[in-house]
């Protein structure tokens, strides 16, 4: 008489060789087992990192490792799965403007242009000299992210925000 009833043994092993990318957790919820068992039979037969780099050549994926466990002989082990490149988020326009903004600080633009604070006190005094107003070092780089700002109103230029950025940030350092 054949035997109809698989193990649990069996149906985790043969769910994981039809699925080799399946996530531990989802295997032992589909096979009525606990993760540190799947955890464990994976561990005896496994899915290789090299296994998954040679499924994914010629896609637009890559294997990235989604948990990392000991197995119970101790020995550590990752779990992979295959990550869509063409489905990751393009860079946000706000961090390309803020990275941007940085390198134009902390760049070679104080080699070009000399020490911002030195700059920022001798127009501070020009400005104050043709306005008649008592005008500070600190407030301009706050003054000219101002005129970049307002040059944003008038052009879809994203360099006018980045440069408001990097005005800002020297105000910030001017002010601490």
């Amino acid at each position: 008489m054949a035997r109809t009833k698989k193990t649990k043994y069996e149906k985790v092993a043969k769910y994981l060789a039809d699925h080799p990318l399946a996530n531990p957790k989802n295997v032992a919820k589909i096979c009525g087992c606990s993760d540190k068992y799947v955890y464990s039979i994976r561990s005896q037969s496994g899915t290789s990192k090299e296994v998954f780099e040679k499924e994914a050549q010629g896609l637009n994926v890559q294997p990235v490792v989604t948990e990392t466990f000991k197995g119970l002989s101790g020995t550590t082990y990752q779990t992979y799965e295959l990550r869509d490149l063409s489905a990751q988020p393009k860079e946000r326009v706000r961090t390309k403007v803020l990275q941007e903004a940085e390198e134009l600080v902390t760049g070679d633009r104080e080699k070009e242009h000399g020490d911002f604070h030195s700059n920022a006190c001798l127009t501070a005094k020009l400005w104050c000299g043709y306005t008649g107003y008592d005008i500070q070092p600190e407030q301009v780089p706050v003054m000219m992210a101002l005129l970049k700002v307002a040059r944003s109103d008038n052009s879809n230029n994203i360099d006018n925000f980045r440069d408001a950025a990097g005005y800002l940030a020297l105000a910030a350092e001017l002010n601490s």
